[in-house]
């Protein structure tokens, strides 16, 4: 399923769109004014991921995040997959929700497995839950339904998840009324099964070598 058309090769430059399909010239081509980029700090304690960027439009938030390249050569072929986990705070303030894994609290999380298709390259993601933090436990709010998209390439992977979508699975929660506007905050997780099947962490972006090396989530703005 692809929800963007990708333009033609002469009018790249300059494009707003982005296709899931595991080619990434169209992150190249996309001006670096519409999407916000958080690099790893080297002094940080993960190595695992080296880059995110995130892009809001048309409804979809677009997620690119490119490994180390020992990373996947070292879990990808033995694992099958590699988990990641999205953290989204809708609601404005971070006294409320998860203030774990990251310096401020967030209200939700979208966790995915992305999957090999067989060949040492990777396939379409193979299942996307939504939760929300409620009080002291977390609400599972939706599984699949075209909440989220994902191809990779090599050390690249791309996602897209639908705040159409997502806000459907707000209105389930049993504390609701806080569905994704224009405006949000983000950040994303990344884990191995390899050596522990309870998720090891890889990676945590943004980081930071100060404390205990976790980091501000992403200000996201909806083009």
């Amino acid at each position: 399923m692809s929800h963007c058309g990708k333009q033609e090769e002469q009018e790249t430059q300059g494009t707003d769109e982005i296709t899931i399909d595991g080619d990434f010239s169209d992150w190249a081509s996309l001006s670096k004014t519409l999407y916000v980029k958080s690099e790893t700090d080297p002094d940080a304690p993960w190595d695992g991921v080296e880059e995110i960027r995130v892009y809001a439009h048309d409804d979809y938030v677009y997620y690119y995040f490119r490994y180390e390249s020992d990373t996947v050569d070292a879990y990808l072929p033995e694992n099958d997959k590699l988990p990641v986990r999205i953290n989204i705070n809708t609601d404005g303030e971070f006294t409320s929700g998860y203030a774990k894994y990251s310096l401020q609290s967030y209200d939700f999380i979208v966790e995915a497995e992305q999957i090999t298709d067989g060949n040492g390259d990777w396939g379409p993601i193979s299942k996307s839950i939504m939760y929300q933090r409620v009080n002291d436990a977390w609400e599972k709010l939706q599984e699949g339904g075209n909440l989220l998209e994902g191809a990779g390439k090599g050390t690249e992977y791309e996602m897209s998840l639908s705040r159409t979508v997502f806000n459907a699975g707000v209105n389930k929660s049993s504390a609701p009324n806080k569905p994704m506007g224009d405006n949000f905050q983000t950040g994303m997780r990344f884990y191995e099964t390899t050596t522990n099947p309870n998720w090891d962490e890889l990676s945590n972006m943004p980081n930071s070598s100060e404390g205990s090396g976790y980091a501000d989530l992403l200000n996201i703005t909806f083009k």
